[in-house]
């Protein structure tokens, strides 16, 4: 955490191949792991985070799991969960 900010990054990257693999490359100063496959990795930095709540916690998870392109909007969020828009945006 910097100056308050938050930065959470799961270094995955899912293709469309979605073939299950799991690798981690490391280095002195930093880790990457890259998956590919049906699942998501969510940092245990951001669910121990108390200043963050478990909607917003729930959303990161829901926005890691699509592949990439995917098109975001509040509304397509709303449209695919029993939460409304307002709820989405708030």
């Amino acid at each position: 955490m910097k100056n308050g900010t938050h930065q959470y990054d799961s270094g995955s990257e899912l293709d469309e191949r979605r073939e299950n693999r799991l690798s981690v490359n490391t280095s002195p100063n930093m880790a990457k792991i890259t998956v590919e496959g049906r699942f998501t990795i969510v940092p245990n930095e951001l669910i121990n985070d108390k200043s963050v709540s478990f909607k917003a916690k729930g959303l990161y998870a829901y926005i890691h799991s699509k592949p990439n392109g995917w098109e975001f909007s509040s509304e397509r969020i709303a449209q695919e969960s029993s939460d409304g828009r307002d709820s989405v945006r708030n």
